[in-house]
């Protein structure tokens, strides 16, 4: 009996802990702003993509990983949305291939939109990502 009571006590232990830490986890990665943030970042960068996509051969990996590079720019906000369970937000970009990356001004107007894996997509999201890290460094 005490030895399942100190199973319970330890599994109990090791939710509450990950709940209590998943917070400061969330703030200390990489690419998340606060809501201050948020609203002053020049760019926002949204990638729409299913994550096991991710680790394909295909050239979604290519344009997810480059999509994901951005979350390290100074004044760019990037937000990753499953697809599999953001049906709201693929309603509200009007997402209808995978992977897609729309980039919003700091107003919400939507600038660019990059659909798909094709070469053309990743040349051009490689230049929009230029020009993020170009007006980074000018803005130091």
């Amino acid at each position: 009996m005490n030895r399942k009571l100190g199973i319970i006590l330890l599994v109990v232990a090791t939710i509450g802990i990950t709940i209590w830490l998943k917070p400061q986890i969330s703030a200390e990665s990489g690419g998340q702003l606060s809501e201050v943030e948020k609203v002053k970042a020049e760019n926002k960068v949204l990638l729409f993509a299913d994550p096991r996509e991710a680790e394909s051969s295909c050239g979604c990996a290519e344009v997810i990983k480059t999509a994901r590079s951005t979350s390290s720019i100074q004044g760019v906000f990037f937000k990753e949305f499953d697809l599999t369970q953001n049906g709201n937000e693929l309603k509200k970009y009007s997402v209808r291939v995978s992977p897609t990356i729309v980039i919003l001004d700091k107003n919400n107007k939507e600038q660019m939109r990059f659909e798909g894996e094709t070469r053309r997509v990743i040349k051009g999201l490689h230049r929009a990502i230029t020009s993020f890290k170009n007006s980074d460094s000018i803005n130091r």
